[in-house]
């Protein structure tokens, strides 16, 4: 604390004080005493303007809380530049910042000699030269500053700076005081609405719990969501219509209210309303005068069906020209509650019942089984005829990795978008396939499809897994699938050898990089001799027969035929993207292709030329130990 030494300082100081004080004891405002404060500082100290500037809620930004011809968008101006706490060095020489961060006051006899142009500029813009600051400290935290500006460049003595800290002590009195006060209000005001509010919640809640137990007796009877909406309809006197989270109807008390409601709920610009009004678990009115959208529906009562913060459908009642009292809003949330048990319990049985049925198609698939006898025994148990003619699919998101990379997907994130989309499959398929046994695992999806009664069961495999990719692409967009379908299986033992082709189907795909298509076992032709062969020298022989002319045309001639036919496979047949990468002119590219399609008798713009001459580059490639085979066969 400085020391005083001008007495007549001294004396409008102790005449300020008292000013002050008396203004605080006759229970003024607390906006009006701030300025009364800053006015005093500003008398005292000779500043042009003058303002005290508290520190926001969150304690994040400061705000003008009393002034003396502060301009006003200049407090704007500081809570923008100066940030608590410090979160950078961007502004560490600010005044205001350094009397916050350092606790203690600051002076600047002249800010156009020294510190940031931003500053200067700011000086420059409200037409002061000269600042002092001066925090506000209560019960050892700094709640604000005092900030006094002058036009001219000016040196403060110690009894100035001295009377400006005690009259910012008295602020710092004065926000204290006021909190008090406010708080005092608040708590009376909050004390006799609570009287009110615990008489009628007693009332509520002994009717809430008759209500419970009409609802509970309801589930107990077993007779599922019809009786449960025709008790809570009894109970309000009031139509009932559940949903799920599509808005597809469950039930309902009242068609007649149900089919009214219906088509305006399922409008898009209804259910996102619905969506972002309802997102607790407290029940809301719709009502139709907002947003021109909501127009068509009419006031309804809207409580959600959420467990674990899953939105799992919706229960709604028509407030039918009575507003709905809060008993009755209740009852809505407590029938929501027990609809959701209702939904939880079917999930759980269908949920086991999946688990089954997965985990006995691992075992055929797998071939983990003691006895046929027992295995068809399970898999008619699962409505599954092992002599009927199946095939089964192997599908997977392609380049998941990269997918979550490129689109910043947490971990969380990505294991919940990646089960939904394997869950999208999942029905699409059943969908199509009625009877096939889906798994959906780490590995992706596995479905054992019956294709007895499809005679070009293949083709219409990979149109449902076409269809899967459009389901897929609007959930997760630029995401594509890969599958492998397998061979025809037709007893128990077949089933894991289409498996493995599936597989294999699949693997293939991955190594050629070819996202996003469909390969069965019957269209792989030569290329199951890369897959099934043990013997080298049927590789050999494959690969070189096809490619031996390039081989034998680069021992004389030199290697860029050859390095551009890999380079032009590895780049998927982008003739650019090869030529940028060999750093040659693409015409150069495109000549030395045509040569290779010379000298092999293809036509690399062929799909199966393409398959096949793909295959021997990577036969060779792994025949000769190179690291780029190994990476593609992989």
């Amino acid at each position: 604390m400085r020391t005083r030494s001008d007495p007549a300082l001294r004396a409008e100081l102790a005449v300020a004080l008292e000013e002050i004080l008396s203004s605080l004891a006759s229970d003024l405002p607390a906006g009006e005493a701030m300025d009364l404060i800053v006015r005093q500082v500003a008398q005292l100290a000779g500043f042009d303007f003058c303002g005290v500037l508290l520190n926001d809620a969150a304690r994040e930004r400061v705000r003008l809380a009393g002034s003396y011809a502060f301009p006003a968008d200049y407090a704007n101006r500081l809570s923008t530049l100066f940030a608590i706490p410090v979160t950078d060095d961007a502004h560490s020489d600010a005044p205001t910042r350094r009397a916050i961060t350092q606790r203690r006051t600051v002076v600047v006899p002249d800010v156009l000699a020294r510190g940031s142009e931003q500053f200067k500029a700011l000086a420059r813009q409200y037409g002061y030269r000269s600042m002092v600051s001066v925090p506000l400290q209560l019960r050892g935290e700094v709640i604000g500053v005092v900030n006094g500006y002058s036009a001219t460049v000016r040196h403060y003595s110690d009894a100035q700076l001295h009377a400006v800290e005690m009259l910012a002590g008295s602020a710092a009195v004065a926000v204290s005081l006021a909190a008090f006060v406010d708080d005092q209000h608040a708590t009376i005001s909050q004390l006799r609405e609570l009287n009110q509010e615990l008489e009628h919640q007693r009332w509520v809640l002994e009717r809430s719990q008759q209500i419970h137990g009409r609802l509970t007796e309801a589930v107990i009877e077993g007779s599922g969501f019809e009786r449960v909406a025709q008790t809570l309809s009894e109970l309000i006197e009031r139509p009932v219509a559940v949903w799920d989270g599509r808005i597809r109807l469950i039930c309902a008390s009242d068609d007649a209210f149900a089919a009214e409601l219906g088509p305006a709920l399922r409008s898009p610009d209804v259910r996102r309303q619905l969506v972002e009004r309802v997102s607790s678990e407290r029940a809301a009115v719709l009502a139709g005068d907002g947003p021109v959208s909501l127009r068509q529906v009419p006031r309804t009562i809207v409580s959600p069906i959420k467990v674990g913060g899953e939105q799992l459908g919706y229960v709604t009642v028509p407030e039918a020209g009575r507003e709905a009292s809060d008993l009755e809003l209740r009852a809505v949330e407590q029938a929501a509650t027990v609809f959701a048990l209702e939904i939880v319990k079917g999930r759980v049985a269908r949920e086991t019942e999946d688990r089954l049925r997965s985990d006995f198609l691992l075992d055929l698939l797998e071939a983990r089984y003691e006895s046929t006898e027992r295995l068809e025994e399970r898999a008619r148990h699962h409505g599954l005829d092992l002599h009927e003619e199946h095939r089964v699919l192997v599908l997977d998101l392609d380049d998941w990795d990269g997918y979550q990379r490129r689109r910043g997907l947490t971990v969380s994130r990505a294991t919940t978008l990646r089960g939904r989309v394997l869950r999208e499959g999942q029905e699409a398929l059943l969908r199509s396939w009625p009877g096939c046994l889906v798994h959906v695992g780490v590995e992706g999806l596995v479905a054992a499809c019956p294709t007895s009664k499809r005679s070009d069961a293949a083709a219409l495999l990979g149109a449902t897994v076409r269809e899967i990719q459009r389901r897929i692409g609007r959930t997760a967009p630029q995401l594509t699938v890969s599958a492998g379908v397998g061979a025809a299986a037709a007893a128990p033992q077949e089933f894991a050898t289409s498996y493995a082709g599936a597989g294999q189907c699949l693997r293939l795909l991955r190594a050629l990089s070819r996202p996003g298509r469909v390969l069965s076992v019957d269209e792989l032709g030569v290329v199951r001799l890369l897959l099934d062969t043990r013997e080298p020298e049927e590789l050999t022989s494959f690969a070189r027969r096809l490619l031996g002319p390039v081989l034998e045309y680069g021992s004389h001639a030199g290697p860029d035929l050859r390095r551009t036919l890999d380079c032009y496979l590895e780049e998927g047949g982008d003739v650019k993207a090869t030529a940028r990468r060999m750093l040659v002119h693409a015409n150069t590219v495109k000549y030395r292709l045509q040569r290779v399609e010379e000298l092999c008798g293809v036509k690399l713009r062929d799909p199966n030329d393409l398959v096949q001459v793909t295959v021997a580059s990577i036969v060779v490639r792994l025949l000769e130990g190179g690291e780029d085979g190994l990476a593609m066969a992989r």
